[in-house]
């Protein structure tokens, strides 16, 4: 059986498995990165897998909405103040 039978078909493929190959917009790789089929390859694969995450997290926020409503949801004060301090902080150096 093929590992890739139960993926979605726009989900990424390993390096080599007749991938698509797109045009690259030509530029200078950054330094220290050549021109490495297979480190391209795995860049290419990354830069999929970013674009197919959601940036919003449904389940988490189904969670935390389901949660309020029923007025289970708390907020621990201490916890948000060095929250927002430590914020605060990080941002006068």
């Amino acid at each position: 059986m093929n590992n890739n039978e139960h993926q979605p078909p726009d989900a990424p493929r390993p390096c080599g498995q007749d991938r698509p190959v797109q045009p690259q917009p030509e530029s200078s790789p950054p330094e220290g990165v050549g021109h490495n089929p297979e480190t391209q390859c795995l860049v290419d694969m990354a830069k999929q897998i970013i674009d197919a995450t959601p940036e919003v997290r449904t389940e988490k926020v189904a969670a935390l909405k389901k949660a309020i409503e029923n007025g289970t949801y708390s907020v621990d004060s201490r916890k948000l103040a060095n929250s927002i301090l430590a914020q605060i902080l990080s941002g006068m150096e």
